[in-house]
């Protein structure tokens, strides 16, 4: 078989992803591996996929690359496939960021992302409002809102604080009782943390008393914004990690830490919380341990994909996502494994599904690179794409927000209103200061642009 003849010419979808495709080879029966080559570079593994076709995605824009596949039979890889190279386009515009709605000041130097609501007749947004820039520094919690849909937002208003503790990752759910929760961190110091909840009968006018969520198993329990969930059979689920091993001190000690994630579920409307899972969920490789503090399976994202049938996501330190499932509403849960559709540096994964179908809209920083010494890629590009296999592949690649000076946008949020998505995220700056400043961008988009029908 002439091998050139074997592929079909990749469709430049962005100046950061081409969609590569190639005609079927005999005995794939288990699909295909994805290799991919910047000219003059060495080839890397970018995925498996059981299609024809697979989007590249993180590429550096005005680059030329090279793709090739190869079945994967039972004796192991096939000939390989070569794809015709593709040159990315050079950007047009020098910088997509979204609408500033939260900006840092001299007092209040970062401002992180949390979780939306529709509520008291707007859409609410809570944030974590630090008084610091590092992880540790004290924050609050604290609310802006919108009442004509998004156009404009209110001031911060502080909800919760207290004198030495650090109060963060806020996440909101609307119960089945119509009562508002939110479950929040408690951080005292790198490794002493607590995930706790509150509730609200009056549209978040007044809240209860704190009800401890995380079980106290693990001394730092924490977890990722927006990370409260309920299900079909209004369960509530909780995405908590935790720190398992602990060496040299925290990370802003320069200290190395092995993270694994623990679910925590309510039945009854969050007064009480119990762990479903036997097993912490971890991920115990660290291939690239000069370049990361930090390993494991941690800030996770869930949803559930089917009645009961649920897809988590987590950061790892390989250089890939992992995946864990549960059949069960999150009464158990599979080992993590490595999720083969998706190269992934540390950064968190957000899930959500599109409503009015079974896709699954994913947001994320598609950017891998080891060599670039921190968080095994730069987040200068925010990117969403879609599965409609509860994925197990990925399509729809889209740009939500990008950067060529540098500049870092990650840890999204979002809700859903209708069929518009209402989308926040940290927009990372000035790292030549003690740390960074973090803004909080904004985006609303409708399902008929995510869906590439408009």
């Amino acid at each position: 078989m002439n091998l050139l003849l074997a592929a079909l010419l990749p469709a430049i979808l962005s100046p950061s992803a081409v969609r590569i495709q190639w005609n079927p080879a005999a005995g794939a029966s288990s699909g295909y591996r994805v290799e991919r080559q910047k000219d003059g570079g060495s080839w890397e593994a970018i995925g498996e996929t059981p299609l024809t076709k697979f989007e590249s995605a993180g590429l550096e824009p005005g680059v030329l690359y090279h793709h090739r596949v190869c079945p994967i039979l039972t004796s192991g890889c096939g000939k390989w496939i070569a794809i015709p190279d593709a040159r990315t386009p050079s950007r047009s515009r020098l910088e997509q960021p979204g609408e500033l709605i939260v900006s840092h000041s001299a007092g209040i130097p970062r401002v992180d992302v949390g979780s939306f609501l529709e509520m008291d007749g707007g859409l609410s947004l809570f944030l974590g409002s630090f008084t610091g820039t590092k992880d540790v520094s004290r924050s609050r919690i604290a609310r802006v809102t919108s009442m004509d849909g998004g156009k404009t937002w209110s001031s911060p208003a502080i909800l919760f604080e207290e004198p030495d503790v650090s109060l963060l990752h806020p996440a909101l759910v609307r119960m089945k009782s119509g009562e508002i929760g939110l479950a929040y961190s408690k951080l005292r110091g790198g490794n002493q943390a607590a995930k706790v909840f509150r509730y609200s009968r009056n549209e978040g006018k007044s809240w209860s008393d704190e009800i401890p969520l995380s079980d106290g198993s693990i001394s730092y329990m924490t977890g990722a914004s927006d990370r409260l969930y309920r299900l079909s059979n209004d369960r509530l689920v909780s995405l908590v990690h935790g720190k398992l091993v602990n060496v040299g001190g925290s990370k802003e000690e320069n200290g190395r830490s092995g993270l694994g994630t623990d679910v925590f579920i309510s039945d009854d409307n969050g007064r009480s919380w119990h762990k479903s899972n036997a097993k912490t969920l971890t991920v115990n490789e660290n291939p690239f341990a000069a370049e990361v503090h930090e390993y494991g399976f941690w800030e996770t994202g869930m949803v559930e994909c089917a009645k009961g049938k649920l897809l988590m996501i987590g950061r790892t330190a390989t250089g890939w996502a992992y995946q864990s499932r549960s059949d069960d509403f999150g009464s158990t849960w599979s080992e993590p494994a490595r999720f083969r559709a998706l190269r992934n540096p540390e950064a968190p994964v957000y899930l959500t599904m599109i409503p009015g179908s079974n896709d699954i809209l994913m947001l994320y920083n598609p950017i891998v690179d080891v060599a670039s010494g921190w968080h095994l890629g730069p987040r200068t590009i925010l990117a969403a794409q879609i599965s409609s296999d509860q994925g197990r592949t990925w399509h729809g690649y889209r740009e939500l927000a990008y950067s060529t000076a540098g500049q870092w946008f990650c840890y999204p949020c979002a809700r859903w209103v209708g069929n518009t998505l209402h989308v926040a995220y940290h927009h990372w700056t000035d790292f030549g200061t003690s740390r960074f400043v973090i803004d909080t961008r904004y985006q609303k988009l409708s399902k008929e642009v995510l869906e590439g029908k408009n």
